[in-house]
């Protein structure tokens, strides 16, 4: 009768010991401790998404506890361009086709991360893209402005995921 009791104690402490050791995410060293983020260049329509992205970024890289976020003394420096913004429609209303009820905006930023102690550049001129759903019931000014912030979001979780990604 202990036995059948002392099993799932055993079991438990077995358990706990297995996961004692995890670690939340991608845990990949990477070359460089501290990043600047210079300010982000907005060449294409996106209205007002560079400070957006930039705050979110910069959230993004100091959350994820591998490296910090820093003046331009850091390690290495990562340069962003928003260089194309796209609006497809992807939804028609049924009474006039010729109407959008929801458009697809589609936001692509050019990325470069480079050493600032030796040159070495990591990541040169990659393209990286998000997109987002803006239905239009309260309008496509509305919309795209509550839109935004989600976009600015999914591309920043990108460009973090290729700077910290395996090395």
């Amino acid at each position: 009768m202990r036995l059948i009791l002392l099993f799932p104690a055993l079991m438990g402490l077995l358990l706990a010991a297995g996961c004692a050791n995890y670690q939340m995410g991608d845990h990949v060293e990477v070359p460089f401790k501290t990043v600047y983020v210079k300010p982000v260049i907005n060449r294409s329509f996106a209205p007002q998404a560079e400070v957006i992205l930039a705050n979110q970024l910069i959230e993004d890289l100091n959350r994820s506890g591998q490296v910090k976020t820093a003046d331009p003394g850091a390690d290495v420096t990562l340069n962003i361009v928003l260089s194309d913004y796209q609006r497809g429609v992807s939804a028609t209303r049924p009474q006039d086709t010729q109407q959008a009820r929801a458009f697809t905006l589609t936001l692509t930023a050019t990325v470069t991360l480079i050493n600032n102690k030796t040159g070495e550049v990591y990541i040169e001129q990659r393209n990286i893209t998000a997109q987002q759903q803006a239905f239009t019931e309260g309008g496509f000014i509305q919309s795209e402005y509550q839109a935004m912030p989600i976009l600015t979001r999914k591309l920043a979780e990108m460009i973090s995921s290729q700077v910290l990604g395996a090395w």
